[in-house]
């Protein structure tokens, strides 16, 4: 297959998308492989989303970075003046990245597409101040000339299968204590309304457990996932259920290199994927993905709100929005409320009738009838 390029032609979908053997797995992608493997071996190759992350996304992203740093001590001396500027100078560079993307650039800028953007900076920057000065104080404790403690440190498995960073191994009393940052939602509900971590964030932890008991054996005496807005959250575990959990992340790899080196074209994906409702509604790659497009009624359920058909007309509306109709069989499809701005669809300005057309992550507005969501994509495809 050919190698995907570096940009997106805006509105055309271009395929086939990239597919080479996976070098590694990450604890972080692992539970994503096992969900989809097709997803992260796009996603493993370089290929370019086809769909926008959530503006929360960019913005966890900008979070990350922000304790990643003050993990690496780049607060020591600034402290809190240096954390809060260095947070504008992450989201102004995110921002610089999404505007020159035709996909994001109608998300900035991020304060405002963002629901309460300012509480999270404001839990961003406290949380940076917690690792600065826990940075500090680790230094101060000698810890440091120790290689197996500190912070940002990269944990891989012996055959290089496996491969991560950690964001903190601590000492204690008792032992090595492992920390993960995380800024999303990673709490459910379970039993009578309480909240637990989800599994695939213990499992990152167990797996990283494995991975430092592979580098010094020594079992972590503590696995910890550390929230922008909470207390640490400690995630037990057992030596047994580490191993195992690394061991299926080999032999998860294995298996799709296999399958790659067997199989090519639609034989290919239709091994690697695995269509689902909840597999396929945050896939930035679904556009491209055959065994999605051939899963029964994507629009309908909990299927993701896409619609593709033929091109049958766009009018411009009183209001200044547009409505776009597609033909799908027997069915005539209305996608309504699309924005009239040229950047925001570019595909729109050069359909012609009878192109095939995708539109993706629309708003169901009744039975073949849909509106224009904040991450609403329409391309024009090539005829299956």
């Amino acid at each position: 297959m050919l190698p995907a390029t570096g940009a997106l032609k805006p509105g055309e979908l271009q395929t086939p998308l990239h597919i080479a053997p996976l070098r590694a797995v990450s604890p972080s992608h692992f539970t994503s492989l096992q969900t989809c493997a097709l997803k992260e071996v796009w996603a493993g190759n370089g290929n370019s989303p086809l769909l926008p992350p959530s503006p929360a996304a960019h913005l966890g992203s900008i979070v990350h970075k922000l304790l990643e740093e003050a993990g690496q001590g780049k607060f020591a001396t600034t402290g809190a003046a240096g954390i809060a500027e260095r947070w504008c100078e992450l989201l102004a560079a995110t921002e610089d990245r999404l505007q020159q993307r035709w996909l994001d650039r109608h998300l900035i800028p991020l304060q405002s597409s963002v629901p309460q953007f300012e509480v999270r900076r404001l839990q961003a920057c406290k949380a940076a101040g917690v690792l600065n000065d826990r940075r500090k104080e680790h230094e101060g404790s000698g810890a440091t000339v120790d290689p197996a403690y500190g912070f940002e440190l990269p944990l891989e498995s012996s055959d290089g299968l496996i491969r991560g960073r950690i964001d903190a191994i601590l000492p204690s009393p008792e032992g090595p204590i492992l920390q993960d940052y995380k800024s999303g939602a990673i709490f459910e509900i379970a039993g009578s309304d309480e909240l637990v971590l989800k599994n695939e964030y213990a499992d990152q932890l167990k797996i990283y457990g494995a991975l430092y008991h592979e580098r010094t054996g020594v079992w972590p005496h503590r696995l910890e996932v550390l929230p922008v807005s909470t207390a640490p959250y400690e995630v037990s575990f057992t030596p047994a259920e580490c191993e195992e959990l690394a061991h299926a992340a080999r032999a998860a790899v294995a298996k799709v290199n296999d399958l790659i080196a067997t199989c090519n074209g639609h034989e290919l994906e239709a091994s690697l994927a695995n269509p689902s409702p909840s597999a396929c509604c945050y896939c930035p790659y679904r556009p491209a993905c055959h065994a999605y497009s051939s899963a029964t009624q994507p629009a309908i359920g909990s299927w993701p709100a896409d619609a593709s058909g033929e091109f049958r007309e766009l009018r411009l509306l009183g209001n200044g929005k547009r409505l776009l109709l597609l033909s799908s069989g027997e069915a005539q499809l209305a996608i309504r409320g699309l924005s009239s701005d040229p950047q925001r669809h570019p595909a729109l300005s050069f359909l012609q009738e009878g192109d095939e057309v995708g539109a993706y992550s629309l708003k169901p507005a009744g039975p073949g009838s849909f509106a224009e969501g904040p991450l609403s994509v329409i391309y024009r495809q090539a005829k299956t």
